[in-house]
C-alpha cells in the first residue's frame, strides 16, 4: 500500500498526542480508521517508519537541467 505525506501526519498526530499523555487515539489512513487505547510508543514510532519509508520511497522530484546542463 502507498502512503501519502497525509497519513505520516496523522501519525505524527498520534504520537504527539500520546506524548501529551492522551492514551485513546485514532489514526486515519486512506479510508481506514483505527482506534487506539493500549498501545506503546515504540509501537506507533514502527507504524510511522514503515509510512515514512513508503512517503520516501514514492517522493521522487525530478531535476531538469535548464539548456541541456551544457553552458
Amino acid at each position: 500500500m502507498a502512503y501519502s505525506s497525509t497519513d505520516l501526519d496523522s501519525i505524527d498526530q498520534a504520537i504527539l498526542d500520546f506524548g501529551l499523555g492522551k492514551r485513546k487515539g485514532r489514526v486515519t489512513i486512506g479510508n481506514h480508521t483505527v482506534e487506539f487505547a493500549n498501545c506503546t510508543l515504540a509501537d506507533l514510532q514502527n507504524v510511522r517508519a514503515i509510512v515514512a519509508a513508503s512517503v520516501s520511497t514514492t517522493f521522487s522530484p525530478r531535476t531538469v537541467a535548464r539548456n541541456g546542463g551544457r553552458g
